[in-house]
């Protein structure tokens, strides 16, 4: 996600109170943690090898799905969502 649709999307729905990201090198990287400063939201890493990552990618997984499917049944272009 863009910097410019990240700003839209806190002016929109409100900046979060804090953005939970796994270890991954581009999930705690200098820019995010700006951004995150910048809105006044915490970034929290979790540990490595943590089970509540795993969690949550199966949930960011069954949350894309259903999103691409209510775009498929409503003739929505995928690429706006890839």
């Amino acid at each position: 996600i863009s910097a410019a649709d990240s700003k839209h999307i806190v002016q929109e729905i409100g900046e979060p109170s804090a953005i939970i990201a796994d270890s991954a090198k581009a999930q705690k990287s200098k820019e995010l943690r700006q951004f995150c400063n910048d809105i006044g939201t915490t970034l929290r890493i979790l540990e490595e090898n943590n089970p509540w990552a795993n969690k949550a990618e199966l949930y960011i997984g069954i949350i894309k799905e259903a999103i691409r499917k209510d775009m498929k049944e409503s003739n929505c272009p995928l690429a706006f969502w890839d």
